[in-house]
């Protein structure tokens, strides 16, 4: 990434952009797809796992509940959707639209 790129999205994001990275980097999203075509990515965080669908504006996690108001975006948010958009379609793992709608029934809309 060029210098510019990353100060700009320090710029926008905060240090939620450099926290999103360091979850890349560890390896802590996976991708899913539902054949409906629904995307999903689960993302390991310190202090728990969170299902964040593509184009998410909300986080179950402590950090946006706290900070939303502040911070737009939580890492968890940043992260999955950064994923989300440059991953191609051999990136994703697929999901049945049942177990699909069942973690947004449970984990995202709650």
């Amino acid at each position: 990434m060029r210098r510019e790129d990353a100060v700009a999205l320090n710029w926008m994001f905060g240090t939620s952009i450099t926290s999103a990275f360091e979850l890349i980097d560890d390896g802590s999203i996976s991708l899913f797809r539902s054949p409906k075509n629904k995307c999903v990515a689960h993302v390991i965080g310190h202090s728990g796992d969170y299902w964040i669908p593509a184009g998410a504006t909300t986080c179950q996690c402590m950090a946006f509940k706290l900070n939303h108001l502040k911070d737009k975006y939580c890492k968890h948010i940043l992260a999955a959707a950064f994923c989300i958009g440059i991953s191609d379609a051999n990136e994703f793992q697929s999901m049945a639209d049942s177990d699909m709608e069942q973690i947004f029934e449970q984990h995202v809309f709650q």
